[in-house]
C-alpha cells in the first residue's frame, strides 16, 4: 500500500531541505569566518605592505623572520645597530618583525608632536603583553581609560605637593651619585639603570606608601621586574611568541606569569600594610 501523496511530497521537502541544509551551513559558516576575521587580516596586510614599500622600509626582508635576522634587536649588538640607524635614517625607519608584523619607529621631534597631538586611537602594540605585569594602569591602557587614570594621577606631581619629598629625593639620589664617581674613578663601564631603579624604588615606597623598603625585599623586587622586563623584550621581538596561547606553553611564559604572580603578591602586601598603617593612624 503506498503512502498518500501529501506524506510523499512532505518527506522529499524535508528530505531536499536537510540536504540543503547540510551543506550550506558549513558554507555560511566558513564565509562568515573569512568576512569577519580573514578578510580584515588580508587587507590590513596589504596596507602594511604598501606602506613599507612607500617608506623604503621592505628591503632585505626575510619572507619568515622579517629583518630579525639582519638586525637582532633584543640583544646589546642589536641595540648599538638599530641605535647607528638614526644616522642614516634621521625622521624614521621600520623594520618587519616575522612576516606579519611591521613596526614603525618615528622619532623626529617635529613629526611625533603631529602625531601625538591627534585623538585617534594607536595601536596597541606592546600594551598587551605587558598588561599581566603592569595590570589596569597608565601604562598598559589607552583611551578613556588611560585619560581618566592620568586626570586622577595629575593633582599628585603638583609642585608644591612634590617640593615636600624633596629632602627624600635628595637622600635616596646621594647613594648613586656616589657610585657613579666610584665607576668614573675605576674606568669600568657599569649598568646604572641597576641603582637608578634601586634609588625610584626607595623614592616610591618612602614618598607614597609611608613606608622604609627593607634592602632585601626591595632587591628582590626590583630583580624580579628586571627579569620580566628582559622576558617582556624577548616576547615582543619574537613574533611567534605574540600569541597568548602559544607563549604560556613555553619556558618563558611560564617564568613570566611566575614572576607576574610575585610581584603581584609584593605590592599586594605594601597596600595591606599601608592601610594597616592609615587605620591605626
Amino acid at each position: 500500500m503506498s503512502p498518500p501523496p501529501a506524506a510523499a511530497d512532505i518527506s522529499s521537502s524535508q528530505f531536499v531541505l536537510g540536504y540543503v541544509f547540510a551543506y550550506l551551513l558549513p558554507v555560511l559558516v566558513f564565509s562568515t569566518v573569512i568576512v569577519k576575521y580573514v578578510k580584515p587580516f588580508v587587507q590590513n596586510q596589504v596596507r602594511l605592505r604598501r606602506t613599507a614599500k612607500l617608506l623604503s622600509c621592505d628591503d632585505d626582508a626575510h619572507w619568515l623572520y622579517g629583518h630579525l635576522k639582519k638586525v637582532p634587536l633584543y640583544t646589546y649588538e642589536g641595540l648599538l645597530q638599530m641605535a647607528g640607524m638614526l644616522t642614516s635614517y634621521p625622521v624614521y625607519f621600520g623594520y618587519w618583525m616575522g612576516p606579519f608584523n611591521f613596526v614603525l619607529n618615528v622619532y623626529h621631534p617635529d613629526v611625533l608632536k603631529t602625531i601625538l597631538s591627534k585623538s585617534s586611537p594607536k595601536a596597541p602594540g606592546y600594551q598587551r603583553i605587558i598588561a599581566p605585569l603592569f595590570g589596569d594602569g597608565l601604562i598598559a591602557n589607552s583611551g578613556e581609560t588611560w585619560k581618566r587614570h592620568r586626570r586622577l594621577l595629575t593633582p599628585i606631581f603638583h609642585f608644591n605637593i612634590l617640593q615636600q619629598h624633596c629632602e627624600v629625593f635628595n637622600s635616596n639620589c646621594q647613594p648613586v651619585i656616589d657610585w657613579c664617581e666610584e665607576v668614573a674613578i675605576s674606568g669600568k663601564a657599569e649598568d646604572i639603570s641597576v641603582m637608578l631603579s634601586e634609588a625610584s624604588y626607595r623614592n616610591m615606597m618612602e614618598c607614597i606608601m609611608s613606608q622604609v623598603p627593607d634592602v632585601g625585599k626591595g632587591e628582590d623586587y626590583n630583580q624580579l621586574v628586571r627579569e620580566a622586563f628582559q622576558i617582556v623584550l624577548r616576547r615582543w621581538f619574537n613574533p611567534f611568541y605574540h600569541s597568548d596561547y602559544i607563549y604560556k606553553m613555553t619556558k618563558d611564559g611560564k617564568r613570566f606569569f611566575e614572576i607576574t604572580g610575585r610581584i603581584h603578591a609584593k605590592v599586594a602586601e605594601v597596600k595591606r600594610l599601608f592601610c594597616d598603617q592609615i587605620r591605626v593612624v
